[in-house]
């Protein structure tokens, strides 16, 4: 728990002795960061947020109102800590430490399940030089998108199209990122490439962005923008 020895002694004042009590992150905090000036859980937490690798496979770490969230696999899962940097999420099997260099910087987290260590993960520091499974890029690079991050989507769709230049979703999607950007033309040009991929099948291709509106508006993203973008490509 976080600052566990507080509650430790009110519950002593009122007659409870509460036994097996070990940990408390932020005692660990001062021991393990002690040249940070804050220590509380949300100062604690900010340093986990980022991308990470592990077997090819992309992993998300964001901070939300309740608590630091785990994305793969399409799955956005809470994080639960059982210290300073042990955390399991229910979804998952695998228990995870974060790893940290000598400086305290994280640099990924160890994942172990029923007894068996698996290979690391490792915090991804630079998107044009990274290497993953065929469609993670993409699928990342969605998540992103309908989470407004728009700017992190366009980094690693950009790169997934550079790796797999044959990805047709993830021209669609980086087009949607730009026209959410207000950066309408540049969006027009990639929906037409985007179209272009298979003219044959130009008629299903209008049908999965006219549906990914149907998505987007249902999500609060901006109508006037894709009103707009549904006129120029007579969706």
């Amino acid at each position: 728990g976080q600052h566990g020895k507080y509650d430790l002694h009110v519950l002593r004042r009122h007659g409870i002795n509460v036994q097996g009590y070990t940990e408390d992150t932020l005692l660990e905090s001062f021991v393990f960061n002690a040249g940070i000036s804050r220590h509380d859980m949300d100062t604690l937490a900010q340093k986990y947020v980022g991308v990470y690798l592990y077997e090819g496979m992309i992993a998300g770490v964001t901070k939300k109102e309740d608590g630091l969230y785990f994305w793969t696999g399409g799955q956005d899962v809470k994080m639960y800590f059982t210290s300073d940097k042990d955390f399991i999420n229910m979804e998952f099997l695998a228990e995870k430490t974060f790893l940290t260099d000598g400086q305290g910087n994280v640099t990924g987290y160890t994942r172990k399940a029923n007894g068996k260590e698996y290979p690391p993960a490792a915090k991804i520091s630079r998107v044009d030089t990274l290497q993953a499974k065929g469609g993670q890029l993409n699928n990342f690079g969605w998540h992103l998108l309908e989470t407004k991050r728009f700017d992190e989507a366009i980094a690693y769709l950009s790169r997934g199209i550079e790796l797999e230049p044959n990805d047709i979703a993830a021209f669609g999607n980086l087009a949607h990122c730009f026209l959410f950007k207000n950066e309408f033309e540049k969006a027009i040009q990639l929906y037409y490439s985007f179209l272009a991929k298979k003219p044959a099948d130009e008629t299903y291709l209008k049908s999965t962005i006219k549906m990914d509106f149907d998505y987007f508006r249902a999500k609060g993203f901006d109508k006037a923008l894709m009103d707009k973008a549904t006129s120029a490509l007579r969706l």
